[in-house]
């Protein structure tokens, strides 16, 4: 009995210690500080391919990625900031996100024309998130609208 009580202690800690959300005990809760525009702390640049004439030009872009949920529902907007601060251009509006409670971790999956695929919400609160896709951790800065 001593004994499993020890590795209870042990390990009790190492399994909290894998998700830091402050925020959220539920899905409703996610969603609420989820829903917003977020961009990518880093460096996130993308690029636009256009064809003219045969030639191919390549135009750096900053993508933002929007969150909202109705009734559930969740949806993700991928954007560009436009040449007008504040406003943005749609650059896919396809992907449905699901969250996801497994075990003592909240999973993001999504859902879109190409497939799916999950990512694990490592933290969040009301200013950052960090989501980990394939072991990369993205760390996210939600912006105000």
């Amino acid at each position: 009995m001593k004994k499993k009580l020890i590795l209870i202690l042990i390990f009790l800690p190492l399994i909290l210690l894998g998700q830091d959300l402050k925020c959220c005990e539920s899905k409703k809760d996610v969603e609420s500080f989820l829903s917003g525009i977020w961009k990518p702390n880093e460096s996130n640049s993308e690029f636009l391919y256009n064809y003219k004439n045969g030639e191919e030009t390549k135009t750096e872009i900053k993508v933002f990625y929007k969150y909202t949920f109705e009734k559930g529902l969740g949806h993700l907007t991928e954007m560009m900031e436009t040449d007008s601060k504040g406003e943005y251009q749609i650059l896919d509006d396809h992907t449905f996100v699901d969250i996801i409670k497994d075990e003592n971790e909240f999973k993001l999956k999504f859902i879109d024309l190409s497939g799916k695929s999950t990512s694990k919400l490592k933290y969040l609160d009301d200013n950052k998130m960090i989501l980990i896709t394939d072991s990369k951790e993205v760390e996210f800065i939600k912006l105000t609208e």
